[in-house]
Order: C-alpha cells, then sequence, then structure tokens
C-alpha cells in the first residue's frame, strides 16, 4: 500500500482536467497516478492530508472532492494508533531541529512551521498505522528526519511522462481519476 503526501494530491488530482500545465513535477505525477491505478494499486490518503488538499476548494465543492478520493483511494482517519505514533514521532529528539529546517527550507515563519510540521507527524502516523509501505511526497529530506526510518519516504518516481488525459464522463481526468 503507498500513501500520498498532500503535494502529490495537489499535484495529480487538483485540475487534472486542465491540460494546459506544462510544469514537469505536476505531469510526472500525473503520470505516476495514471500507472499506479492501471495497476490497481492501493493507495492510501491521510484524512489531514485530505484537510490540506481541500483548503484550495469552494467549500461548496469539498463534498465532491471528498466522493472522488472516497471512490478511488483508501481513506484513513485518524485512530489510537496513528495518534501514538504521531506522537512519538514529534516528541522524538530532534522535532525542534525538524521545524526550524522545514522553516528556513521553505521561508515560512516558525510559528506557521510547526503546525505545518505537526501535520506531517499525522500523515505519517496514519500512513504507519495502516502499513503502508512508503509514502510519496516533495517534501522528502524533512519528512524523513520526522519519520525516524518507521517508514520509506520518496519522491515521485521519474515515468515516462506524456502529456496525454484520458477521457472519462463529464470531463478530461488522468488514469480515469474523475
Amino acid at each position: 500500500m503507498i500513501c500520498f503526501d498532500t503535494c502529490v494530491l495537489i499535484w495529480g488530482i487538483q485540475d487534472s482536467g486542465n491540460p494546459s500545465t506544462e510544469d514537469p513535477d505536476v505531469l510526472r505525477t500525473r503520470e505516476y497516478i495514471k500507472q499506479l491505478a492501471e495497476k490497481r494499486e492501493t493507495i492510501l490518503i491521510p484524512t489531514p492530508a485530505i484537510a490540506e488538499y481541500l483548503v484550495r476548494i469552494p467549500a461548496t465543492d469539498h463534498h465532491i472532492e471528498i466522493e472522488k478520493f472516497r471512490r478511488f483511494f483508501q481513506i484513513q482517519t485518524l485512530n489510537d494508533q496513528a495518534v501514538s505514533i504521531a506522537a512519538d514521532l514529534q516528541s522524538r529528539r530532534g522535532f525542534k531541529t525538524i521545524t526550524e529546517k522545514y522553516a528556513k527550507d521553505t521561508g515560512v515563519p516558525n510559528n506557521i512551521a510547526r503546525p505545518l510540521v505537526k501535520i506531517d507527524a499525522l500523515i505519517l502516523g496514519i500512513a504507519i498505522a495502516n502499513k503502508a509501505t512508503h509514502i510519496v511526497t516533495n517534501d522528502t529530506k524533512h519528512m524523513e528526519a520526522l519519520a525516524h526510518g518507521r517508514i520509506k519516504v520518496i519522491e515521485v518516481p521519474s515515468v515516462d511522462v506524456q502529456n496525454e488525459l484520458v477521457q472519462a464522463g463529464e470531463g478530461q481526468y488522468i488514469g480515469g481519476w474523475k
């Protein structure tokens, strides 16, 4: 089982009906998701990642987006085990350093970086508790530091990127995700 971090959802799902993008990260992510769909891989999406994804979507459309996730992904919420794992990741030595490094790397103030890193700990806790083999993110450096070796952390792998959309129902979508 593969777990997606928020950036993968934004790059690969949000606005996936827009063929005009030339961003290589977006194209690579869309092709990766298409390949996973063709292989019928199980993809875990933690609810904190969905919450971050929905920030850029009008509240009136949240139910539509959530339904898309339910149709194609395995959505997982926080449970006792995930909460315990997330707390452990945050209580380990070096959490303050990870937060400070994240703030420096992203250019956000420390008071903003800390809650963002805590959300990542929740995402990792859910992934680990549900036995995901790895988590896919654009932020491997800080996620690896935060995970403390408890789960493999990878970037979206390079794939044979084709700027091709699959026609599916009422619009164009990547890999049949609609």
